[in-house]
């Protein structure tokens, strides 16, 4: 009898329904060695981002989530200049209030954040309105575990680099975020390792740096978008 982040823990951690291991705390999983990012870098200049530290910040945009009332479901967010569609229906939800917990700095922005849920499905594309240079969002599953999950950096049908981390559930959110000048991206495919079941993920802080549009026009000349 698994239960969930939203709403399960009520805001507390660790307070575990019956059900869960009872022998097992917060202090457990929290402990729970995080792998290194495993990466594959399909371009020259893929370059992953480990954590939300203070360049990283101050050098991306944020798509603020915070002011749409929560258990809204979207099928995109938007701050005005990128929007990024999704393929499948998500739910706007916050920490603790209707998402339990989060990481914590430095391996995330802030320990409450406003949250998209995917609706317990284990995989996700988002789909951006233009290109960008760099991209990035906090993921963390639904359920109490430890779970390896894969984000895929596209340019329409092509791939320019992987990223895969373990995240885990309580308070094991982590950054999945890259940057390639030399080759933007406007897709990236979020999935689970096989096997795995998670309840799904929500995700939180999407940033990104648009591409120039020098460079956007010469994707459209090279054939590439």
């Amino acid at each position: 009898n698994i239960k969930s982040q939203r709403g399960s823990y009520k805001g507390q951690i660790p307070v575990y329904e019956e059900g869960l291991n009872e022998k097992s705390t917060g202090a457990d999983f929290a402990q729970t060695p995080a792998l290194q990012p495993v990466i594959v870098a399909l371009s020259p200049c893929f370059t992953p981002i480990s954590n939300p530290d203070a360049v990283y910040q101050s050098s991306t945009t944020k798509i603020d989530i915070s002011a749409i009332p929560d258990f809204t479901m979207l099928s995109s967010v938007s701050d005005g200049f990128l929007t990024v569609s999704f393929n499948t229906t998500v739910e706007k939800l916050q920490v603790p209030s209707s998402w339990s917990n989060w990481g914590s700095p430095s391996n995330a922005e802030s320990s409450t954040p406003a949250v998209l849920f995917s609706l317990a499905l284990n995989t996700l594309t988002l789909n951006m309105s233009r290109p960008v240079t760099t991209f990035g969002f906090e993921l963390s599953p639904d359920i109490l575990g430890t779970y390896n999950y894969t984000v895929d950096f596209y340019q329409d049908s092509n791939l320019y680099g992987t990223i895969t981390r373990q995240v885990f559930v309580p308070s094991g959110s982590r950054l999945f975020a890259a940057t390639a000048v030399c080759s933007p991206f406007n897709k990236v495919i979020i999935s689970i390792a096989a096997g795995q079941n998670s309840a799904g993920f929500a995700i939180a802080q999407i940033r990104y740096v648009p591409a120039p549009a020098q460079l956007t026009r010469g994707i459209d000349i090279l054939g590439l978008s």
